[in-house]
C-alpha cells in the first residue's frame, strides 16, 4: 500500500466537500456517536488510502467473489469517499476554531476535575483490575487529553462507579460515594462553559465531524474485517488494522524511563 501521506499535497477541497455533500444524508443518521479517542487526521488518511486499494481491480475482486449477504461491496466503494466527508468535516472544524479563542474554564474546575479522575481510575484499578472489561476501559480513559476528553472521561468513570458500587462500598479506605455524584456535575460544568463559549460555526463542524467520523469507523469496519479474513495469509492483519490503532497517539515514557535512557 502506498504511504499514508503521498496524497496529501493533492488533496482537492472542493473534492472533499462533493464528498461531503454526496454523503451528508447517511452523516446525519448516524446517532450513535462513536468516540475518537485516537489522531483522527491520521486514521481518516489512512482510511482514505486503504479504500482507494480495496478499489483496485484485483483486490475489489476479492470481496466481490463474497455473497452480498455476507459482505455489501458498497462499503468497499464508498469508504474513499466516507474518508474524504470525515476529512472536510476536521478541516472544517479546526479553520473555525482558529478563528475563534477557545473558552476558558476556571483553574480551580480543571485541577478539581483533573484530580477527581485520577483519583477514581486508582480505585477502580485498586478494586476492580481482575474483572476482565474494565482495565481495558481505564487504559482507554486515562490518556484522554483536553477539556472535551475530560468530561467523557468523568461520565464514563461516574457508570463505571455505579456499575459496581456494591464492590466498590467494600473498599472503606479509598472509595468515596460521592465521587460518581461528583464527576457528573463537574462534567456538566465544564460542557456548559464549552458550550457558551463555542461559537456557533465550531459546534455546527463539532457534531458533523462526530458523525462522519462515526460513518467512516462503520464503513471502515466492514471493509477491514473483512480484509483482515480475505487476506490473512497475505498480511491481511497489516493491510487492514483497527484505526484506532493507526492513529493512535504515542505514549510519553515514564520518567525512570527517560532517566534510564538519557
Amino acid at each position: 500500500m502506498d504511504n499514508i501521506f503521498d496524497r496529501l499535497d493533492e488533496i482537492d477541497p472542493q473534492a472533499l466537500s462533493r464528498a461531503f455533500e454526496a454523503l451528508l444524508p447517511a452523516i446525519e443518521a448516524q446517532t450513535r456517536i462513536r468516540r475518537a479517542n485516537t489522531d483522527q487526521y491520521k486514521a481518516i488518511i489512512f482510511a482514505a488510502a486503504v479504500g482507494r486499494e480495496v478499489r483496485k481491480p484485483e483486490v475489489r475482486a476479492e470481496f466481490a467473489r463474497l455473497p452480498p449477504e455476507c459482505f455489501d461491496i458498497a462499503h468497499l466503494d464508498r469508504l474513499e469517499q466516507t474518508a474524504d466527508a470525515a476529512c472536510y468535516a476536521y478541516m472544517q472544524l479546526k479553520d473555525a476554531a482558529a478563528l475563534h479563542t477557545d473558552a476558558k474554564l476556571p483553574a480551580p474546575v480543571v485541577a478539581e476535575a483533573v484530580a477527581l479522575k485520577q483519583r477514581m481510575l486508582r480505585v477502580l484499578g485498586y478494586n476492580l483490575d481482575h474483572l476482565d472489561d474494565v482495565p481495558i476501559l481505564l487504559a482507554d480513559i486515562r490518556p484522554g487529553t483536553g477539556y472535551g476528553d475530560l468530561t467523557d472521561d468523568l461520565m464514563r468513570l461516574a457508570g463505571l462507579y455505579r456499575k459496581h458500587a456494591a464492590t466498590l462500598a467494600l473498599d472503606v479506605r479509598r472509595y468515596q460515594a460521592g465521587d460518581a455524584a461528583t464527576a457528573g456535575r463537574l462534567a456538566l460544568e465544564i460542557n456548559q462553559v464549552l458550550g457558551d463559549g463555542m461559537p456557533s460555526d465550531t459546534r455546527y463542524w463539532t457534531e458533523y465531524l462526530g458523525r462522519a467520523w462515526t460513518l467512516l469507523v462503520v464503513t471502515y469496519d466492514e471493509v477491514s474485517a473483512t480484509g483482515r479474513w480475505l487476506f490473512r495469509a497475505r498480511n491481511g492483519k497489516t493491510r487492514f488494522p483497527s484505526l484506532y490503532t493507526v492513529g493512535r497517539r504515542p505514549r510519553r515514557r515514564k520518567r525512570a524511563e527517560r532517566t534510564r535512557t538519557a
